[in-house]
């Protein structure tokens, strides 16, 4: 069985899904129009590489955008954790085609021992609505905590967080 930072991949799958579809019908989603995007998950072991653990498709992209959300999902989350960043946003650059919307956890005493080595990157939705699936994600992974959430939103400034989060509450009991 294949494991990702330590959860059951399928596992890891089955929630991303259910976050996305979750995202999909809130009613703070700026552009419901959107119907998936990319994740992105990879690792910063070695400080030098970032291992890529999953690239794929959560919902159903538009056919037109799949090879940017392909792109973006990877290079944010590379650009993030290259930066020693806990956030895409915080090296944010649209003049470069630099978005937010990969996140990690904090090198803090509060994260998570795994969570410090792990990124997760989302493409397909407005910046703030990837970052939120992917907040969300990470929570449940237990990858981030949510003082970590909280460091980032506060960067991003971030309305879409906190009404998906209650929205995917259930998930962690």
């Amino acid at each position: 069985m294949k494991t990702i930072g330590g959860i059951d991949r399928n596992k890891l799958l089955d929630i991303a899904e259910e976050v996305v579809k979750r995202f999909l019908v809130l009613p703070e989603n700026p552009k419901p129009e959107k119907k998936g995007c990319y994740i992105c998950i990879a690792s910063d072991v070695s400080r030098l590489e970032f291992p890529i653990h999953l690239i794929t498709e959560l919902g159903s992209c538009d056919p037109e955008k799949v090879s940017s959300c392909f792109y973006f999902c990877q290079e944010e989350v590379v650009r993030m954790l290259k930066g020693s960043f806990c956030s895409s946003w915080q090296s944010r650059n649209i003049s470069f085609h630099q978005y937010g919307g990969a996140v990690s956890a904090m090198y803090g005493p509060l994260a998570s021992e795994i969570g410090k080595n792990m990124g997760i990157g989302i493409s397909g939705f407005t910046e703030e609505g990837d970052e939120a699936v992917a907040l969300v994600i990470g929570i449940w992974a237990r990858w981030l905590v949510l003082y970590d959430a909280e460091c980032i939103v506060a960067v991003s400034n971030n309305k879409l967080f906190h009404p998906l989060m209650k929205a995917c509450g259930d998930l962690f009991q």
